[in-house]
């Protein structure tokens, strides 16, 4: 009877920790699959802008999706997003501020809300503002309506706390689809997505991050970091050697007004899983 009674709960133990595991197995499986759906169907929307099958690629003076100018100068674009956060802005601002480096950050409506003068900060340091919604939400399971409303929470709290936006909007992990970017473009905004990216933990050492991201960086190169939501030590730790790289490499850092407008180019680029 004893030997029932201690085996019982074992079991119930054992039982409940393989549902567990077996919970996280699919929850990650169907993470990955909707992501690579989701990378599926915005490079089918970046080739039918290219062909300009959407919106033709002249209805404003710049490309309508930017990840990457076509350039012989040796300019680089250093872009922030999901911020302002107060464990990371402050410290990039302060990395930015002794490199002499303009940038340009992509916050969430809801974090300006919360820390406003942190968005003062970005300003007043001269750096570029865009939109990265709201909520960082993904938008491409919203209605046009509701993508409208949601970039248009975040101008407002801009707006209200008299920071000026510029009409750039990167969508969460990057994804587009027909509805997204007719909704974007047509509120007057130009979407950008990036060439490259920093990653947390993905490389031993701050310094490995940094050279594998400027072995990759050719001019004209977007490159995404990150200032808000989860950890991002890594690629805080990271930044000052990227920028020393790249500056002894003859590169120039640059906001997104001030790349050199060009071409849209028709190679869609491989996502990142987040941003």
């Amino acid at each position: 009877m004893n030997i029932v009674n201690i085996k019982k709960p074992q079991f119930i133990l054992g039982f409940i920790f393989g549902v567990l595991v077996a919970t996280i197995a699919a929850i990650f499986i169907f993470g990955r699959l909707t992501y690579a759906s989701q990378v599926v169907q915005t490079k089918e929307v970046l080739r039918a802008i290219s062909d300009e099958k959407i919106f033709p690629a002249k209805f404003s003076s710049r490309p309508p999706v930017l990840w990457k100018e076509i350039t012989n100068k040796k300019v680089v674009a250093l872009t922030f997003d999901d911020g302002p956060d107060p464990r990371y802005t402050p410290k990039i601002l302060a990395i930015l501020k002794k490199e002499n480096v303009k940038a340009s950050f992509f916050v969430v409506g809801k974090n300006v809300e919360r820390f406003p003068q942190l968005a003062r900060n970005e300003q007043q340091a001269g750096h570029l503002i865009g939109n990265h919604t709201w909520n960082h939400a993904l938008l491409i399971k919203k209605s046009q309506r509701q993508i409208k409303a949601n970039l248009k929470l975040t101008a407002e709290i801009l707006k209200d706390n008299h920071i000026k936006m510029a009409r750039f909007f990167r969508p969460p992990y990057g994804a587009l689809s027909d509805k997204l970017f007719r909704a974007v473009a047509s509120s007057g905004y130009q979407v950008v997505l990036w060439t490259d990216e920093m990653h947390e933990l993905r490389f031993p050492s701050a310094q490995a991050d940094a050279r594998a991201v400027a072995d990759d960086v050719e001019p004209g190169t977007i490159i995404l970091a990150h200032d808000g939501r989860g950890r991002h030590f890594a690629e805080l730790s990271a930044l000052p050697y990227l920028i020393k790289l790249l500056k002894q490499r003859g590169y120039k850092f640059v906001r997104l007004d001030q790349m050199p407008v060009n071409v849209l180019t028709k190679t869609p680029p491989v996502l990142p899983p987040n941003s």
